[in-house]
């Protein structure tokens, strides 16, 4: 749509991969999609939440068209819910 949306870098990552390798799959690992407070402390951890990032990364993921879809995989269940993506079975 060619606007800034505000989705997490980690979804604009899987995006970048698929643009810049289209014929191959994309495995995702460690991007949430239910948000929440940051892993690791710093002083933003503590300050600011993820759970309206994450609603929009959820939305943008039902936008993605099914051929690009179909290339990504994933280990997180949640992932895999949220964004209606494959299991990597490895």
């Amino acid at each position: 749509k060619m606007q800034f949306w505000g989705i997490s870098t980690g979804f604009f990552a899987i995006l970048m991969a698929h643009n810049e390798n289209p014929q191959s799959d994309i495995v995702v690992s460690g991007i949430g999609m239910t948000g929440g407070v940051q892993f690791y402390e710093s002083k933003r951890s503590k300050e600011y939440n993820y759970i309206s990032r994450a609603r929009v990364d959820r939305f943008i993921a039902k936008l993605i068209k099914d051929e690009i879809k179909s290339k990504i995989f994933s280990v997180d269940d949640d992932f895999i819910e949220n964004t209606n993506t494959k299991k990597l079975i490895y």
